[in-house]
């Protein structure tokens, strides 16, 4: 997997931050009076129990969710690139190729070469993107990450389906990446490459830990 990211533009030091941010869907409340800050240039690790809100909380960062209550904020330049689990805001209609050059000046014969770049064959471009595994529609959506070059990555479960040889590659692209990531995962190992702070979601609640996995996981996990 040919992956290289890359921002386009610096933007601010202050990137992202929660401000008293409620999420309830209905009358059950997921995320209660949370205050977040992220800053330029930090990798931020989302960990958590099952169905403690950590895909809430990043697609509230992401400008994905609106709160329910309190403030999203998000920094002067800020881009965000946001990776649902397992891509599934791609358009499932739409075929691979036509994913990828909808909204960029790409030629066609450029863009078949990038994809094979991206391990799809000539005949997989042609085919719509529900016929793609779930490690090939993630493949694609990094491919658009890179070419769209947001200056912050929002990720939720980005190792989910994607074999090794892909995984490490991933880690490499996010070390070297001049951008502020942040990242729910489960994989420990992911964590303890790519994040400099954790931060943990249960019971409504949302704590920050400087560190990496190894640093804080035997706290979160107690």
């Amino acid at each position: 997997m040919a992956l290289s990211l890359r921002s386009g533009v610096r933007g601010g030091q202050r990137v992202l931050a929660l401000e008293g941010v409620d999420v309830a869907f209905g009358d059950e409340p997921v995320l209660l009076d949370v205050d977040l800050v992220v800053v330029r240039g930090e990798r931020v690790g989302v960990v958590g129990p099952n169905g403690a809100g950590k895909t809430v909380l990043v697609r509230v960062l992401a400008g994905d969710l609106e709160p329910t209550a309190g403030e999203r904020w998000a920094g002067s330049g800020i881009e965000v690139g946001y990776l649902s689990q397992a891509a599934a805001g791609l358009d499932p209609s739409a075929s691979v190729i036509d994913t990828l050059r909808a909204g960029r000046s790409l030629a066609e014969d450029e863009a078949v070469r990038r994809l094979m770049g991206f391990l799809f064959d000539y005949e997989q471009v042609r085919r719509p993107v529900a016929t793609l595994s779930g490690g090939e529609r993630t493949r694609l959506a990094f491919m658009l990450l890179m070419e769209d070059r947001p200056n912050c990555l929002v990720l939720d479960e980005p190792t989910n389906h994607l074999d090794v040889d892909s995984i490490e590659v991933l880690e490499d692209a996010l070390e070297h990446y001049d951008g502020t990531v942040v990242a729910v995962s489960h994989d420990r190992y992911f964590l303890d490459r790519i994040a400099d702070r954790i931060v943990h979601v249960a019971e409504g609640s949302v704590r920050a830990y400087e560190g990496g996995w190894s640093a804080n996981g035997a706290l979160v996990s107690a």
